[in-house]
């Protein structure tokens, strides 16, 4: 049977908010964080939050706060998942990840990746939510916790560390839903975005 983890990826350093952590910023009333996990946490068996700083303001949400890795530290969204590895549990056979600044995540997100990975050939590890036209929302990964024997030393050797080459080890293959929507994909990188789509 599978069991899901859910990583939400906080611990960037948000160049684009002007350093204010992005999780933490408020849309519609809550933080954007806030947004994510009411999508999220309905879709897993248990949520972890990926954090660098205001790890006591993210652990009032609930759930365990991972610090990456001191060996892993300043790698990207993937040196969150690299040390949340550690921590999971055995019955753990998935995780999927969900960017702290993508608050429209479809519902049922997180099955309808699973269906598709579950019928894809076997050395097939991850997919996530794609839209043809090759828009493909990386930082919703659902990965085989398999695949994340690799991971570590991916980070290690290779200078690049980008999701795409760790998912090329791995073997991706996107999932093309007719769920899946731009709205959907929709992540706010600056303050800007936001008040953008508030204008809308």
């Amino acid at each position: 049977m599978n069991k899901v983890a859910g990583l939400i990826l906080a611990g960037g350093e948000a160049r684009r908010m002007q350093g204010q952590d992005k999780g933490l910023v408020l849309f519609q009333g809550k933080p954007l964080i806030e947004h994510v996990i009411e999508r999220l946490r309905p879709q897993v068996n248990e949520i972890w939050i990926s954090a660098n700083r205001h790890l006591e303001e993210y652990r009032e949400f609930g759930f365990p706060v991972i610090e990456d890795l001191s060996e892993f530290k300043g790698m990207g969204p993937l040196a969150g998942l690299a040390s949340l590895a550690p921590y999971l549990p055995e019955a753990i056979t998935h995780v999927q990840l969900a960017a702290c600044d993508t608050p429209f995540l479809v519902y049922d997100m997180t099955a309808r990746l699973l269906s598709f990975l579950g019928q894809a050939e076997a050395q097939c590890m991850a997919t996530l939510p794609a839209l043809e036209g090759h828009v493909h929302q990386f930082s919703s990964l659902l990965v085989k916790r398999q695949a994340l024997a690799h991971l570590a030393h991916f980070l290690r050797t290779d200078a690049k560390r980008r999701i795409q080459g760790f998912l090329d080890q791995v073997h991706m293959l996107p999932c093309y839903d007719y769920s899946f929507t731009l709205e959907h994909m929709r992540n706010f990188n600056s303050h800007d975005d936001i008040r953008d789509y508030l204008s809308l």
